[in-house]
């Protein structure tokens, strides 16, 4: 239990800092480091944005969708975040290397 608290105060204070100081996160990150961790910050950042669309829905802020299609964004949201974030991802790496980079995958 431990673990999963300190893994979604990780998630919270990136999050804050990507909001206040996006040059200096993006300045300071590592460009190693594995997929995991990236995965499951988009992941939760998909499940935020989710709840805050469903919400939205049900209380008519939002697109009018049914009552359970609003409920089902806070699964569909984060798996097309995961999805398209290794999308954008490949189309970073290939620009880069069309500009003569060396940096890895794993970095874009």
């Amino acid at each position: 239990m431990n673990a999963q608290n300190e893994q979604i105060q990780a998630i919270k204070k990136t999050a804050i800092e990507v909001i206040t100081n996006p040059a200096g996160f993006f300045r300071n990150m590592p460009i190693t480091g594995g997929f995991v961790e990236p995965l499951i910050f988009l992941a939760a950042m998909g499940v935020i944005s989710g709840l805050i669309q469903a919400v939205f829905s049900i209380v008519g802020l939002g697109m009018h969708v049914s009552f359970f299609m609003a409920l089902a964004s806070i699964i569909i949201v984060p798996v097309l975040a995961a999805i398209f974030g290794f999308i954008g991802a490949g189309i970073f790496f290939v620009v880069w290397k069309l500009m003569g980079s060396g940096q890895s995958y794993e970095t874009a």
